[in-house]
């Protein structure tokens, strides 16, 4: 396979390289010289002669000539240092960060969240601002390509292809160990030989969408200089849903083809060399009527093949693969139908993982094939005959075997899906893999596993005493102080009494104690456990804490320090050669110093770059978990296949659930009807309350305006009366009583009372008897 060529600066870098290598075994050529001389009269090689065999030795091994100089190999032997090694110590990386950094950046591509040169840059800027103090900038424009083309054989720039989270997250340890081990279970019999699925029965089924005027990118010829050639297509985007059918056998099923309508129409009858199934969907993808379509299709193409042997369906979670309907007819025809993971069929498919990819490029050929000849766009009404020709150019026996094969159901291989296939699910892994774990110390890993150890041991604790609290236990739970009130276990004296039984599992958690101590020795206390018991009061209780970590749960901030570069100190002292033998061991015991210091500081800046690398994840992981938070809060789905496990469908315990959910749909439906029927009638009720109402009010307004007449005429005949000395003729008309409202019958209870009473205020209006009632309350007047 050739490759591309190499830039000047890649070309440097490689020359340079090997002649220092060349260089290198000069210097131990010249070495063995001086112990064991090869030359003329007993007398070691000179350095011309040297350079010359090594010359003439690389070039017989690989043709090339690389020159080297005797003088720069006089300098290395009389210890000189290499440019390279000089221009090194001036690098704002040293080699422990520059491993470390790719490192991180391989263990985050792995993870399916690569870097880009932007990312690549701010992760070097942060190591290096640590390391130097806050007042460095940033590297330069040019030091991403310098520095990549150097370590050019561990990263290499590539394209991206985008990954959904969702499938990132499905593809793990353990949906991969539960799915193949329902998949040999159901295979095998589910417990019963007898009842074995043959490799000629297991079947894989998946839609596929396939739209009319789209087709794949491919590679044409254009005029010389142009980087891009536009090819014109009808640019129909409708979509046509596929669902084809395979077997282990290397055969195929008659594919089902839904187009997008209200209703079937006449015009779609054409010519079908597959014998193709035709259904029609509102939205053109399949649902729950047509997949207990399909079920029954599907069993009537295999009966005969089967001949009363149990058959093995394998589909994606999509919810027409387990309605009542369709699990039903699966159950009653021994036909076990296994459920994918949910999001993974890109990796478990193996009508995607290999044929639908091929079949979408055949697809584009004959539809393109098939415009040119006959000067017609494809349509409705002709896409049968030409999927025909694509879907035989895909679906061949090699293809689907394959298809079985790689995804390791067909013969049974669980190791076909790698570790690098799920390497994109650590990022969701409960078990909280860091990046860069591998080059954490035995200590450092021996204390995480400690730590995650306790949590899961008080987590069981809690969980066993929750058990306790039941009825039928028979001891007595306490309530527990917060953890800063807890105090430490002492060492059991003479006076304490000593404690019957077997410890707790808290106290067991801690891995310090040993089965053939007594009880109350126990409760000594360790350097562990105080460490443990430090952990609960501190900002980081959260580590030892049984409940799941949350989004609020703050480390410490990083406190970074700047670390000078490791120069000689003493050189020049070093190179005086030693007067006296005391004056000599001082000198190597400076060397060892100077040789100490540097290992100390390189391990310093090492580690200081693990812990910035770290804490940048740590940061975006909590981003994570706190969108992933809010997520959750909403409501949750009630969807059966909601927690995207994969499951026999079939089976009595997932069919009774599909029952009960069955039923519950149509007792909420029928509440439904029963709700619509009421707020119906209690619409018009409502509308008859408020006709009468207004006349009610209308009839009480006239009642008003004949009594405010008879006051007024009475308020006359008492002025009269008064001018001449005399009672009124008459005594005042009473207030007459208002008719009051009827009472609202359609409101059942206090909340529908308030959401209608909202929904009608402003209608009601106001009734000016009742007005009349609280302003005139007391308001007769003195006859005299």
């Amino acid at each position: 396979m050739t490759r591309n060529a190499y830039s000047e600066l890649r070309k440097a870098q490689v020359e340079v390289k090997i002649r220092n290598q060349l260089q290198d075994k000069a210097v131990e050529l010249w070495k063995q010289e001086q112990q064991t001389p090869t030359g003329k009269g007993n007398k070691p090689l000179g350095l011309r002669t040297i350079c010359d065999t090594i010359i003439s030795s690389h070039l017989q091994q690989t043709g090339k000539y690389v020159p080297l100089s005797y003088s720069t190999l006089a300098k290395h032997v009389n210890g000189g240092r290499r440019l390279a090694d000089f221009n090194a110590e001036k690098s704002w990386l040293t080699d422990g960060e520059a491993t470390v950094l790719i490192d991180y950046a391989l263990e985050m591509a792995g993870r399916n969240f690569p870097f880009s040169r932007r990312r690549l840059k701010e992760h070097a800027d942060e190591i290096i601002r640590a390391k130097l103090g806050g007042n460095f900038a940033s590297v330069g424009e040019n030091w991403i390509d310098r520095f990549t083309t150097k370590h050019h054989d561990r990263l290499k720039p590539c394209w991206s292809s985008s990954l959904d989270d969702s499938r990132g997250r499905a593809v793990n340890p353990n949906n991969h160990k539960l799915f193949y081990k329902l998949f040999k279970n159901a295979k095998d019999g589910c417990g019963n030989p007898d009842d074995a699925v043959p490799d000629d029965l297991v079947y894989g089924a998946d839609e596929t969408g396939v739209q009319k005027g789209i087709g794949v990118k491919e590679r044409v010829f254009g005029p010389a200089g142009a980087k891009v050639q536009h090819q014109q297509r009808s640019g129909d985007r409708e979509n046509i849903t596929v669902l084809p059918t395979i077997c282990a056998d290397g055969t195929y099923l008659a594919p089902v083809t839904i187009y997008k309508g209200d209703g079937f129409q006449v015009k779609w009858c054409q010519e079908n060399p597959l014998n193709s199934s035709l259904g029609y969907s509102k939205k053109g993808y399949t649902d729950g009527e047509i997949g207990v379509a399909w079920i029954q299709n599907f069993d009537k193409q295999t009966k005969a093949k089967a001949n009363g042997r149990y058959r093995l369906l394998v589909v994606d979670g999509h919810n027409s693969h387990y309605t009542r309907g369709f699990l039903e007819h699966a159950r009653t025809n021994k036909i076990r139908v296994l459920c994918y993971p949910s999001h993974s069929t890109h990796v478990y498919q193996g009508l995607d993982v290999v044929i639908f990819g091929v079949l979408k490029r055949y697809w584009s050929e004959e539809r393109d094939k098939f415009e040119r000849d006959t000067k017609t766009k494809v349509s409705k009404e002709n896409f049968l005959r030409v999927y025909a020709a694509a879907h035989v150019r895909a679906f061949t026996p090699e293809n689907i075997k394959a298809a079985f094969r790689k995804t390791g159901l067909v013969p049974f291989n669980p190791s076909a899906v790698t570790p690098e296939m799920m390497a994109p699910s650590r990022e969701t892994s409960s078990q909280g893999v860091m990046p860069l774990a591998d080059q954490q110390t035995s200590p450092v890993r021996a204390v995480s596993q400690l730590l995650r150890e306790h949590a899961a041991c008080k987590r069981k604790a809690s969980e066993t005493e929750e058990l306790g609290d039941s009825p039928a236990s028979k001891t007595p739970r306490t309530s527990q102080p917060p953890p800063h009130q807890q105090r430490l276990p002492q060492t059991p004296s003479r006076h304490r009494p000593e404690t019957n039984g077997t410890p707790s599992l808290f106290l067991r958690s801690t891995g310090m104690l040993h089965a053939t101590h007594p009880v109350y020795d126990l409760c000594t206390p360790s350097p562990v456990r105080r460490a443990l018991f430090g952990l609960t009061s501190s900002s980081a209780s959260f580590l030892v804490s049984p409940s799941p970590i949350a989004s609020s749960s703050r480390l410490p901030v990083l406190v970074t320090s700047v670390i000078s570069p490791s120069k000689p100190q003493y050189a020049a002292l070093l190179q005086e050669p030693p007067r006296t033998l005391r004056e000599e061991q001082l000198m190597n015991a400076l060397r060892d110093a100077e040789i100490k210091n540097h290992t100390l500081k390189e391990n310093n800046r090492v580690l200081q770059a693990q812990a910035v690398l770290q804490d940048l994840y740590v940061g975006s992981v909590r981003a994570e978990l706190q969108a992933q938070e809010e997520k959750k809060s909403k409501k949750k789905s009630r969807k059966l296949n909601a927690d995207g496990l994969p499951k026999l469908l079939d089976c009595d315990e997932f069919f009774q659930r599909v029952v009960d959910d069955d039923e519950r749909r149509k007792l909420d439906e029928a509440e439904k009807v029963r709700k619509r029927a009421a707020r119906g009638a209690a619409t018009e009720s409502r509308k008859k309350w408020i006709e009468e109402d207004e006349k009610r009010k209308q009839r009480n307004n006239d009642m008003m305006q004949e009594w405010e007449k008879a006051v007024k005429e009475w308020e006359t005949e008492r002025e009269r009366a008064k001018t001449l000395h005399q009672r009124p003729r008459w005594n005042k008309p009473p207030r007459p009583k208002a008719e009051p409202a009827k009472p609202k019958t359609w409101l059942k209870n206090a909340a529908n009372q308030i959401t209608i009473a909202e929904d009608a205020e402003g209608e009601d209006g106001d009734d000016p008897m009742e007005d009349e009632e609280e302003d005139n309350s007391g308001g007769e007047e003195d006859d005299e």
